[in-house]
């Protein structure tokens, strides 16, 4: 339901209940009205009947005429169209005469309103019902001369004023429905033309706003009012849209092509680090290489033995770039990994073995630690290729560690839980110097090394990461300046199998 609409029912309950109770009041003091007026012309005319009877008892002095003449002024009161009937009484409650002797017999008196009007004095005023049908009775004491006190009744249909009051409601009740159906048409219209198309023409612009037509502006039928502020505060608005998008727009631009030019920069330090790598890697040994070739061309008739050193070094240092190339290779295209249930335990037992030497060498200690000895660890993966992540992985925190240390290799079964697939975890830390905060978002990056010249290529991290990322698992670094620093690689668990028995 609209707002105009729910608007026009309230405003026309509201007016209609409000002019319905006036109404209703002006109603009831119309009733009274006519009822006090019977009443007024009822005493009208019994006060006009006692004078007339009272001088014509005192004016008749012969008992016989003056019950005649009484007779007569009563019966032509039956002329009055007004009067029901009248009634005359002696000092003793008894009729005399009436205008209307057919229904004497019809009409009794009552005694005792009579006989308390006589007794009193008082004019008194009730109800009578005769044949089924109201009466209002007007009951007046009347001085008859020297005959005492007397009383005459005069009655009047009740269906005279109820008839009155009939046609006064019917009149109120059309009244009220011309009155209402007036409001409601007067409301309708008032909110329709005005109220209703205002707020359409403001509900069409915040759509078309909300739809992306920021050119879109409303427009208000009006010279003035609060509709038309509001419509130049919504035009008002989607100006300020207009400009801010603009401004957006010409800053994303900018963003954009920072963006670019940051990615250019990036892109060209990575290949100025690339080839720098490359570089170095490669040019030591293609300058032995050279040299060792130039060694023999110049000098013929060396011996074998020289010439078979020559050889040796040459191939050696071909060898070394060979080795360099595969692991460009192995970085830049995904390993051909063979997966096979292995147990991690002896895989780690092996990799502490071929370390012994170095870690003897260095003054540092290794320490193996398992949740469970009795219990493998089992995963499905390539064993060669962990081998070659442990293996770098634990020589980097040998060579961290130049005053000595302890490497430990810690092994936890039950090493957490993610998307559903549970992992195992090696947590491999050394108790070495630490990696400087500067260069933690950089040690995965290919060539990224803070060895010196000679003793580091860069890759054995990035090319560690790519294999345990293969395998389905990551690697997180924790690092302490000066306490050390802590690689965990989280590989996933073996999935296991229902054994038939």
């Amino acid at each position: 339901m609209s707002t105009s609409t729910r608007l026009a029912i309230f405003l026309v309950v509201t007016i209609g209940a409000v002019n319905v109770v006036v109404g209703i009041f002006t109603l009831r003091q119309r009733e009274g009205a006519l009822r006090s007026t019977m009443q007024s012309g009822l005493q009208a005319y019994a006060h006009t009947i006692k004078v007339a009877l009272e001088d014509h008892y005192e004016s008749q002095r012969d008992e016989t005429k003056r019950a005649m003449n009484a007779d007569k002024l009563v019966s032509r009161l039956n002329k009055n169209i007004y009067l029901f009937n009248v009634i005359l009484y002696d000092d003793q409650g008894r009729t005399l005469t009436a205008s209307n002797p057919k229904l004497n017999e019809q009409i009794v008196g009552d005694q005792e309103v009579v006989n308390r009007a006589l007794r009193t004095g008082e004019t008194i005023e009730h109800l009578r019902r005769v044949n089924g049908q109201e009466f209002i009775s007007l009951i007046m004491p009347v001085q008859m001369g020297a005959g005492g006190r007397g009383a005459f009744e005069i009655m009047q249909p009740a269906s005279v004023i109820k008839d009155d009051i009939a046609s006064a409601r019917q009149d109120f009740f059309l009244s009220r429905i011309v009155v209402i159906i007036a409001i409601i048409i007067v409301i309708t219209y008032l909110l329709r033309f005005n109220l209703d198309r205002h707020i359409k023409a403001l509900i069409g612009g915040a759509m078309a706003i909300g739809e992306g037509n920021l050119n879109y502006r409303v427009r208000v039928q009006q010279k003035s009012g609060e509709f038309v502020r509001l419509a130049n505060a919504f035009n008002h608005m989607a100006g300020r849209l207009i400009e801010q998008r603009d401004a957006m727009i010409r800053q994303a631009e900018q963003q954009l092509t920072l963006e670019r030019e940051l990615r250019h920069r990036d892109r060209l330090a990575v290949v100025g680090r690339l080839a720098a790598g490359i570089a170095h890697e490669m040019g030591t040994p293609l300058n032995v290489i050279d040299g060792r070739a130039a060694q023999l061309q110049e000098r013929s008739d060396a011996s074998d033995e020289v010439r078979l050193r020559n050889l040796t070094i040459i191939r050696a240092q071909t060898a070394r770039i060979a080795r360099f190339v595969r692991k460009l290779l192995h970085l830049a295209h995904p390993h051909d990994l063979r997966h096979e249930p292995l147990d991690l335990v002896p895989l780690i037992k092996e990799t502490l073995e071929l370390l012994e030497s170095n870690a003897t060498r260095a003054e540092v200690s290794l320490d193996l630690l398992l949740d469970d000895p009795t219990l493998p660890i089992q995963i499905e993966a390539d064993p060669d290729l962990l081998h070659q992540v442990f293996l770098n992985i634990c020589l980097n925190g040998i060579q961290a560690m130049t005053a000595g240390g302890r490497l430990c290799l810690k092994l936890m079964r039950n090493g957490g839980t993610k998307d559903g697939q549970d992992f195992v975890a090696v947590r491999i830390s050394d108790t070495g110097t630490g990696i400087l905060p500067e260069y933690l978002d950089d040690i995965f990056e290919p060539f990224f090394t803070t060895k010196d010249v000679g003793e580091g290529t860069g890759l054995g991290l990035a090319v560690s990461r790519q294999i345990i990322e293969e395998h389905g698992g990551w690697i997180e670094v924790a690092n302490q300046m000066g306490s050390g620093a802590a690689f965990t690689i989280y590989l996933p668990q073996a999935v296991k199998t229902a054994v038939a028995v």
